[in-house]
């Protein structure tokens, strides 16, 4: 079933990086990334288009993590709009000066609606201390709010050792 495999490879992914492996962690979120391609036509042939929406942005996710952002980019367009969000982010002093790092991150993430930000950067994205002005500015910029966590939050008792 694809769903799970998709599933399997992030889990693989996530343990790989957890190993140190930068290689295998990204080999597993290119094959997750592809996976997430089939899923989206599949859902466009369907006819749901919300779900074909909600797999590409995923696809685009795991092709920036996994160490190809031109891919990331075709399929996650940086409009005005997100470049404007992540500006304001930098103003508003929620994350640093560099406007293609952070601010940009969450920016895309926030502007798609996507879920889950997953990332090691527990200064600036992944910070308790943060989230509550993250929440704040993107209600007031009428944005999702992502749950913004490390990978060690979705793995089980024994994962990092597989």
């Amino acid at each position: 079933m694809l769903v799970p495999t998709k599933s399997h490879e992030i889990q693989r992914s996530m343990q790989a990086e957890l190993r140190g492996d930068s290689a295998a962690a990204a080999r597993h979120l290119m094959a997750a990334a592809h996976l997430e391609l089939v899923l989206a036509d599949d859902y466009a042939e369907a006819g749901d288009a919300a779900m074909s929406a909600r797999a590409l942005i995923s696809a685009g996710s795991c092709f920036w993590r996994g160490g190809d952002p031109r891919r990331g980019r075709e399929i996650l367009e940086i409009t005005a709009e997100v470049r404007q969000i992540a500006k304001t982010y930098i103003e508003r002093l929620l994350m640093p000066q560099d406007a293609g790092g952070d601010a940009l991150h969450l920016a895309l993430a926030s502007y798609y609606g996507v879920d889950v930000l997953l990332t090691w950067n527990c200064r600036h994205l992944a910070n308790p201390n943060k989230f509550g002005h993250i929440e704040s500015l993107n209600t007031e910029l009428g944005l999702s709010v992502p749950l913004l966590t490390t990978p060690l939050n979705y793995l089980s008792e024994g994962d990092a050792d597989a």
